[in-house]
């Protein structure tokens, strides 16, 4: 019996051609890398300018920017990751 907790001669996530369907090379970290930092930069960039207007009109910033900066964040990383992607595409494979 296998417990799945020891390596094995299980070859599901293998395709035909014995490739592995995970991406790698220095294309996919570059791709990976560059949206982190991209997304990294916008987070910043939102939280500047909304903690700022929150304590211009009294509001405690910290409080404030949450949800903002969360959803931003998430859909900036989302676009970043998709658009670079699509655009290394020919290179990644």
């Amino acid at each position: 019996m296998n417990s799945g907790a020891t390596a094995s001669a299980d070859t599901k996530w293998l395709r035909p051609d014995n490739s592995t369907y995970f991406p790698s090379g220095a294309g996919f970290v570059t791709l990976c890398g560059a949206a982190l930092a991209l997304n990294t930069l916008i987070a910043v960039s939102i939280w500047r300018c909304d903690s700022t207007a929150a304590k211009r009109i009294g509001q405690d910033p910290a409080a404030a920017s949450g949800r903002l900066l969360t959803t931003i964040t998430d859909l900036a990383g989302f676009f970043l990751v998709l658009s670079l992607a699509g655009a290394m595409m020919r290179h990644l494979t």
